[in-house]
């Protein structure tokens, strides 16, 4: 313990690797004053680089700019991770003291790692034509030369890729049925196959269907003669046979196979008044049947 005079004081604390400590007090002959204090450690300072690029600097996992990097960090324990594209992350876990650190990365680039993985892809699939592979292989290589690492990367990946799948359809080559067709145009080709053939036969039937259409005319109507009606089929195409049922107010009178007009003789009609049915049934050519039924009235005198 010290004896100072009264009065104002000033009080300077040093230590080595901490901050400078000053405080002022106030003294007195009837008081005794006790100072407890915690100094508070130096930070430290950080240096950080990187090659072959430049590199995000990230400390405690939060950004704090790019290499080359200098920065002042409380002591202790701290996570260093230095980040670019095409690169491999680097991690570096560190204890800070008050001197500070120097860090220097070298990055390594993943189109490295990546050539010797497609290397391996194209030495597996020898037995298929992965010229394409090979090309953007040799086209990785020639961009790492150059220090091109993001495009050599992007190629190294797409030599990888196609070294597996050809294709390019989603499936590996061994499992493809056929290695060097996209699959989706093969499970494409029966459905046009399908649509070919359903507007040939389209087409076809629409070529041969039959409009039809009948005109009826009776050609006498006195009683005491035969009356006779005309039965006229319209068809506008082609055609094997007709038949004709004939109904005579309302019940069954006839039933004829016709090629053209037709003259039908219904006899003598007692006076009043009659309906004739005329039902044609076409056989069309190659698809099916076609039907019309008209009915019209006429009098007897």
């Amino acid at each position: 313990m010290n004896t100072v005079k009264p009065g104002t004081h000033t009080i300077n604390l040093r230590k080595y690797g901490f901050d400078d400590y000053f405080v002022s007090i106030q003294t007195s002959v009837e008081k005794q004053e006790e100072l407890n204090v915690t100094l508070r450690p130096q930070d430290g300072i950080l240096n950080i680089d990187s090659r072959p690029v430049k590199g995000r600097v990230y400390i405690d996992e939060s950004y704090v700019g790019d290499t080359p990097y200098t920065g002042k960090f409380t002591q202790g324990k701290h996570k260093i991770e230095i980040k670019s594209d095409a690169f491999e992350n680097s991690v570096t876990d560190i204890d800070l003291n008050f001197q500070g650190r120097v860090i220097f990365v070298e990055l390594t680039p993943l189109v490295i790692t990546e050539l010797s993985v497609t290397e391996r892809k194209i030495a597996e699939n020898q037995k298929f034509d992965i010229s394409r592979s090979k090309s953007f292989f040799d086209q990785a290589k020639q961009q790492l030369l150059t220090e091109d690492y993001v495009n050599a990367y992007s190629s190294a990946q797409k030599a990888g890729e196609l070294a597996e799948d050809i294709d390019e359809d989603g499936i590996p080559n061994w499992l493809d049925m056929q290695p060097y067709v996209v699959n989706n145009y093969l499970y494409l080709l029966p459905f046009l196959i399908f649509l070919v053939l359903g507007s040939t036969f389209l087409f076809d039937w629409r070529r041969c269907r039959i409009n039809l259409d009948v005109e009826i005319s009776i050609e006498d109507v006195h009683s005491g003669k035969d009356t006779i009606v005309l039965i006229k089929p319209i068809i506008d195409s082609q055609f094997s046979n007709i038949i004709c049922t004939i109904h005579l107010d309302n019940a069954f009178f006839d039933i004829v196979d016709i090629s053209g007009d037709y003259r039908a003789k219904l006899g003598m009609l007692v006076p009043g008044k009659h309906t004739i049915t005329v039902e044609l049934l076409v056989k069309q050519k190659r698809y099916g049947k076609a039907l019309i039924v008209k009915t019209m009235g006429f009098k007897v005198k």
